[in-house]
C-alpha cells in the first residue's frame, strides 16, 4: 500500500499520533479491546488496530486514511514498518520513526470497547467493517462515526448505558467514559493542510490560497470616478453603485520538504476583479482588476500558547498591482512575516508587512501604506457548518485601514452561499486612498477551513 504523503510529515496534520500493541499480552488485549491508543506528545490521539491475523498494524489518521504497517521480526516487543516508517517498542513506551524525521517517544493511553461482549466471528467481521469503513468514508467522518457505523446493535446498545456495559465487560477490558471519548471541536486548519499535501500528490489538482468567490449582487458606497477622469477625460467616467466583483486565488509548491524537511516553499496568485455588468451605457467594463502573486517560506509548525497552537509560519515576498499605465497605475512591493494560530473552533492568521522602497519618480502611490497599512488579523470562527471572519487591517500612526466580516455556508458540495461586508480603504488598489463600503451576496468555493 502506497503511504499518504502527508503521513511523513506529522507537525502538517497538527497533532500526530500512533499506537501499536504491547507485545504479546497487549496484541491478545488490542483483538479483545478492538482498538488502542497512543499518544506520541501530542493532544490528538491517533487509534490503531491489529489485523486479524496479527500480522500488520492497521493505523487511521483523523482524516480518514489509512496506514497498514507490517508486522518484523525482533528479539524482544514489538516492531511494525514499511521499510520508510516504523513503530517498535516494549511494553507500554515505543518509538515512531517516520522518514526524514526524528524519532518521537509515544507512551500508551488507554483502549477502547468496539466489540469486546461479541464472538470472535463478530470481532473478525466488526475489523473488516472498520477496515473498509476507514477506506472509504469521507475524511470529514469522525472515528467515533467509522465506529458507530461497523458496532453490532447489542453493542451499541451496551455503549448507549455505560454502567450495564462496565459490569458485563470481561475483566482487563476498558469502557471509556463517554465525556472522556468526546472528540473536541477544532477549527481544522490542520485538516485543509492535510488536505493540501494529499492534493499535491496528484498533477490535476488546483489548491486554493485564499477563498475563492463571486459576488453577483454587490452596492458600494460613493464610486470614485476621479481617475478615470484623469486618464480619460472625453469619455463619459459614470460609474454604477451595484457591480460584481470576484476572487479566484490559487497556489502551487515549488520545493518541499526543505530545512530538514520543516519547511516548503510555495507559490500563491490571486485575482481580484470588479466588474460593472450592469453599467450598460459604457459597455459593462472591468472597473478594476488586481494581480497579486507571491512567493514565501512556509515552516510547519506547532508551537503551543494559550492552550492553542501555531500551525504554520511564513516569510514572503508580494507583489500587487492593477496593470494599468500613466494616471491608473497602482502598485507596490513588500516582504511579510505571517503565523496561523489554532485554538479549538477558533483561527487567527496574522500577517505584518514592510514595503519594499522604489524610485521616488516612478512610484504611482507614494502613501499607500498610510491608507493600506502595516498589519493584517485575520479571525476565523467555524459554528457548525457555519464559518464567520473577520478581517481587520491597519496603519497605527494614521489610524487608517479597513475591515472586512464574512459569512459563509454549504449549499451544494464545495459550494457556499456567501455574504461579505467591507468598510475601509484599498478594498481595490484603485481606490487606496478612498474610503468604500460594501454588501455583497454571492458564492464562495471553499473556505478558510475544513
Amino acid at each position: 500500500m502506497r503511504t499518504p504523503r502527508f503521513l511523513e510529515r506529522p507537525i502538517v496534520i497538527g497533532a500526530f499520533v500512533a499506537a501499536c500493541p504491547l507485545a504479546v499480552k497487549a496484541a491478545d488485549e488490542a483483538s479483545a479491546a478492538g482498538e488502542l491508543k497512543y499518544s506520541c506528545g501530542v493532544d490528538q490521539p491517533l487509534v490503531v488496530r491489529l489485523a486479524a491475523d496479527r500480522a500488520q498494524l492497521i493505523v487511521a489518521l483523523p482524516t480518514g486514511q489509512v496506514l497498514e504497517l507490517p508486522a518484523q521480526t525482533t528479539g524482544s516487543g514489538f516492531a511494525y514498518g514499511d521499510g520508510k516508517h516504523s513503530f517498535s517498542g516494549q511494553k507500554d513506551r515505543a518509538l515512531l520513526h517516520l522518514q526524514g524525521q526524528a524519532p518521537l517517544t509515544c507512551v500508551a493511553t488507554k483502549s477502547v470497547v468496539v466489540a469486546s461482549a461479541a464472538p470472535k466471528t463478530d470481532v473478525d467481521a466488526t475489523e473488516i467493517c472498520l477496515l473498509e469503513r476507514l477506506r472509504s468514508m469521507p475524511p470529514t467522518a469522525t472515528l467515533a462515526e467509522v465506529r458507530q457505523s461497523c458496532q453490532p446493535t447489542d453493542v451499541a446498545q451496551a455503549e448507549s448505558a455505560p454502567a450495564v456495559a462496565a459490569e458485563a465487560a470481561p475483566e482487563g477490558v476498558t469502557v471509556p467514559d463517554e465525556d472522556a471519548d468526546a472528540e473536541p471541536v477544532v477549527a481544522s486548519t490542520s485538516s485543509r493542510l492535510a488536505g493540501e499535501w494529499a492534493a499535491y500528490d496528484n498533477p490535476y489538482a488546483l489548491t486554493l490560497n485564499r477563498p475563492s468567490y463571486l459576488l453577483l449582487g454587490r452596492q458600494f458606497s460613493t464610486p470614485n470616478s476621479a481617475p478615470f477622469q484623469a486618464a480619460f477625460p472625453e469619455v463619459s467616467s459614470t460609474l454604477h453603485r451595484d457591480e460584481a466583483k470576484f476572487q479566484i486565488s490559487l497556489k502551487v509548491p515549488l520545493a518541499l520538504n526543505l530545512f530538514d524537511g520543516q519547511a516548503d516553499l510555495i507559490a500563491g496568485y490571486t485575482n481580484r476583479s470588479f466588474w460593472q455588468v450592469f453599467n450598460k451605457e459604457v459597455s459593462s467594463p472591468f472597473r478594476e482588476t488586481n494581480h497579486e502573486p507571491e512567493v514565501w517560506m512556509r515552516w510547519r509548525s506547532d508551537l503551543s500558547l494559550l492552550g492553542g497552537r501555531f500551525r504554520v509560519i511564513s516569510l514572503g515576498f508580494n507583489h500587487q498591482s492593477n496593470g494599468q499605465a500613466g494616471p491608473l497605475s497602482r502598485s507596490w512591493n513588500r516582504v511579510f512575516l505571517e503565523s496561523l494560530y489554532e485554538r479549538g473552533p477558533f483561527a487567527l492568521n496574522a500577517r505584518v508587512w514592510q514595503r519594499l522602497s522604489e524610485d521616488a519618480a516612478k512610484d504611482d502611490n507614494p502613501d499607500i501604506v498610510d491608507f493600506m497599512g502595516r498589519f493584517e488579523l485575520t479571525g476565523i470562527y467555524r459554528q457548525g457548518e457555519s464559518e464567520f471572519s473577520a478581517m481587520f487591517r491597519r496603519n497605527l500612526s494614521t489610524r487608517k485601514g479597513a475591515y472586512q466580516l464574512d459569512w459563509s455556508y454549504p449549499l451544494y458540495k464545495n459550494l457556499r452561499g456567501y455574504l461579505q461586508w467591507f468598510d475601509g480603504y484599498g478594498e481595490s488598489l484603485i481606490d487606496y486612498n478612498h474610503r468604500t463600503r460594501s454588501l455583497g451576496i454571492g458564492v464562495q468555493l471553499g473556505g478558510w477551513l475544513l
